[in-house]
C-alpha cells in the first residue's frame, strides 16, 4: 500500500474545479467499471489507485491506496473503490456531412448533460456540439453520469452562431 502525501491527495482532489482540469489536462474518473472502460480505450491514464476491496479487478499501474486515502481523492460522497487520473483528450471536429450532430445550449447540471451524452451513445451518435453555456464535459458528475459513454461520443465546445 502507497501513502500520499497531503499535497498528493489535494493534486487529485483540485481536478474537481475546472481551472484545475484545465491547467493540467487532467480529469478524474471513479468507478470499477468506467476506469475498466477507460482502461481499454485510446485514453491516456496517468494513474489509477484501488482500495484493497477492489483487488480482484486487474488494472494495470493500479496503485493501491486506503480507504481513508480514496475517500479524500473522491468527488463522490460515497466514495468507490477505484479512481483514475486520465488526460483530457484533444479530438479535431472531423468533417459532420451526412452524419447526425446533436447540438447542445445551456444544459447546466452535469447530471443531465452526462446523461444525454450516454443517450446519444445508444442512438449512435459520434459527435455533440456544445455551445460554451454547457456544463463541463470532464466534471466529476458529467464523467460518472456518461457510465463510460465519453470515451465513444465526441463532444466538441463551440460557438453555436
Amino acid at each position: 500500500m502507497i501513502v500520499l502525501t497531503k499535497a498528493q491527495i489535494n493534486d487529485i482532489k483540485s481536478l474537481q474545479d475546472k481551472k484545475n482540469r484545465n491547467q493540467f489536462g487532467l480529469f478524474i474518473a471513479e468507478g470499477s467499471k468506467l476506469v475498466a472502460e477507460l482502461a481499454n480505450s485510446q485514453l491516456t491514464i496517468r494513474d489509477i489507485y484501488i482500495t484493497e476491496a477492489s483487488l480482484n479487478y486487474q488494472f494495470p499501474k493500479a496503485q493501491l491506496v486506503s480507504e481513508g486515502q480514496m475517500s479524500k481523492m473522491s468527488a463522490l460522497i460515497t466514495c468507490t473503490n477505484v479512481l483514475a487520473v486520465v488526460q483530457i483528450p484533444k479530438p479535431t471536429l472531423p468533417d459532420l456531412n451526412n452524419e447526425i450532430i446533436l447540438m447542445l445550449d445551456g444544459i447546466q447540471d452535469p447530471g443531465n448533460l452526462g446523461t444525454i451524452i450516454r443517450t446519444a451513445d445508444w442512438y449512435g451518435i459520434k459527435n455533440i456540439l456544445c455551445s460554451h453555456k454547457c456544463a463541463d464535459l470532464f466534471a466529476p458528475k458529467v464523467v460518472q453520469a456518461t457510465m463510460g459513454s465519453i470515451i465513444r461520443v465526441n463532444i466538441f465546445y463551440i460557438d453555436l452562431v
